[in-house]
């Protein structure tokens, strides 16, 4: 018992086989940088909506002292919105992508919003 198959076939199938392994090589890439895309999209859905703004606490007196200090005068939640949106972005690295900033003045503040600032 065996298992006959004409010349055509072999080809048609070796030529689906082939494209499908073109295919993957090409989406190993594709993939990461589409997730950190839309990352990045659901970022600027919730900062322009303010999605999380009542989560946090008002600002303490010295806190919002400092800030000026370091930013100039600031007005409102997100007050470096414009440039936090621009600075967003999907990012290539060495192994795949993701999506975040690269502004240190931008992530700075992020990183004082998110955790608080050390004593200035």
């Amino acid at each position: 018992m065996g298992i006959i198959l004409d010349p055509q076939s072999v080809r048609r199938l070796n030529s689906a086989i082939n494209r499908i392994q073109r295919k993957v090589i090409i989406q190993k890439n594709e993939l990461p940088m589409r997730c950190a895309a839309d990352y990045v999209q659901l970022l600027h859905q919730n900062i322009t909506t303010q999605k999380y703004k009542t989560t946090y606490p008002p600002y303490s007196p010295r806190y919002d002292k400092w800030k000026s200090r370091k930013f100039g005068r600031t007005y409102g939640f997100w007050h470096l919105t414009g440039r936090l949106l621009g600075a967003l972005r999907p990012i290539k690295i060495a192994e795949g992508w993701f999506g975040g900033i690269d502004d240190p003045e931008v992530s700075d503040y992020a990183y004082v919003l998110e955790y608080g600032a050390k004593q200035p």
